[in-house]
């Protein structure tokens, strides 16, 4: 079995990106992501991986088993991406504060591999959202916090990379499912 990259040739790439960081009221911390993004491969021609497959398609260079993805989106690219978070510290005296916060990501559809054929469309993630919990203490005057997490509270899968093999294997991996945990931060 072998594997097979290779650079693009050309990308063009054109977005916006905004970001907001507010404190509406004291104690209250709101923050949001949304980036905006059309990436597309202008000249990008390489051997095709699955030569057996439809001599049809029109990415196939004539007189070649070479595809050309000019004009198609840039693997690991989602059109809208974004996230938003809200926080509150809860002052309790000489206990310190606890601050319960909620992040919310979301990513539009996209493909974490370059050529999507057939059962391979295993590369294509889906629009998704998931969500973040966590709890921060911070006592006051000493030298340690405590923080309470559930990250991924849905148990979303989320595709991060797909490769391609010899053969037509496809080897995926995958973000980390839901996860739960506590985690002290120490300072000395």
């Amino acid at each position: 079995m072998f594997t097979y990259q290779t650079n693009a040739g050309a990308v063009t790439a054109k977005g916006v990106e905004f970001e907001l960081q507010t404190v509406p009221v004291s104690g209250l911390n709101i923050k949001g992501t949304l980036a905006l993004q059309n990436a597309n491969y202008g000249s990008f021609v390489f051997p095709n991986p699955f030569p057996r497959v439809d001599t049809s398609d029109p990415r196939l260079v004539p007189g070649t088993n070479n595809l050309n993805l000019i004009g198609t989106q840039v693997q690991q690219n989602p059109r809208a991406r974004g996230s938003v978070g809200v926080g509150y510290d809860i002052d309790l005296g000489d206990r310190g504060t606890v601050t319960p916060f909620l992040q919310e990501y979301f990513s539009s559809k996209f493909s974490a591999n370059d050529v999507v054929y057939g059962r391979d469309a295993v590369s294509i993630q889906p629009g998704y959202h998931k969500t973040d919990l966590r709890v921060y203490w911070l006592p006051r005057n000493r030298h340690y916090s405590v923080q309470a997490f559930v990250e991924n509270l849905e148990n979303t899968a989320v595709i991060t990379r797909v490769t391609r093999g010899g053969d037509n294997f496809i080897q995926g991996g995958y973000a980390a499912p839901r996860t739960a945990g506590v985690k002290i931060h120490l300072k000395y």
